[in-house]
């Protein structure tokens, strides 16, 4: 990965933390999930069902994050795969494993 890619993926990312706003409600969230049928606006939707699990249900969001992983690494989306892989260890973080 050249430094160019590797800049951009951490500009994106660092946008889609630093631009953080209340995460949507989880229930319309499950509703829009249910409806969608493209994979990549599924890996969206399940990386905000993960945020909004994230701090009142770890486990829950792990379980979206990792699906959101998969679809991300089935696309090669660097982003939604960076995004996935910052709630599995946010999800550590908050089992106190730090250091998975």
């Amino acid at each position: 990965m050249n430094f160019r890619t590797m800049s951009l993926q951490l500009l994106s990312f660092a946008i889609c933390i630093g631009g953080y706003s209340q995460p949507g409600n989880p229930d319309s969230l499950k509703r829009i999930l249910a409806s969608v049928s493209s994979s990549v606006e599924r890996a969206e939707i399940l990386l905000q069902l993960a945020d909004s699990y994230r701090t009142q249900d770890p486990d829950t969001s792990l379980f979206y994050a990792r699906k959101a992983l998969t679809i991300a690494q089935q696309h090669n989306d660097a982003i939604k795969k960076t995004r996935a892989e910052f709630y599995l260890a946010s999800y550590s973080y908050m089992m106190g494993k730090p250091e998975d």
